[in-house]
């Protein structure tokens, strides 16, 4: 049963992210959708930038950045007797 469960949960997800990849349109699309049918004008056209990048950083730190927390120490103070 939880099998299942993770197995449906897990194909979910999947298709979230799936569908949020596709949910932006093109931007000459969405001006002829907004604007009925008319094209983009120069002036705007020229503010708008859609350039095919990478945006994949190639020169990244391959080194791990580990940063310890010591949360989990407790001192174990005993109080002294008092009668």
């Amino acid at each position: 049963m939880k099998s299942n469960l993770f197995a449906l949960l897990l194909i979910f997800s999947l298709l979230m992210v799936g569908n949020m990849s596709n949910a932006r349109k093109d931007v000459g699309e969405y001006w002829k959708n907004k604007m009925n049918e008319q094209v983009m004008p120069e002036a705007i056209k020229n503010l708008v930038q859609v350039q095919k990048q990478d945006h994949f950083v190639r020169d990244f730190d391959v080194h791990p950045n580990i940063i310890l927390y010591h949360t989990h120490v407790h001192e174990n103070k005993e109080k002294p007797f008092e009668p």
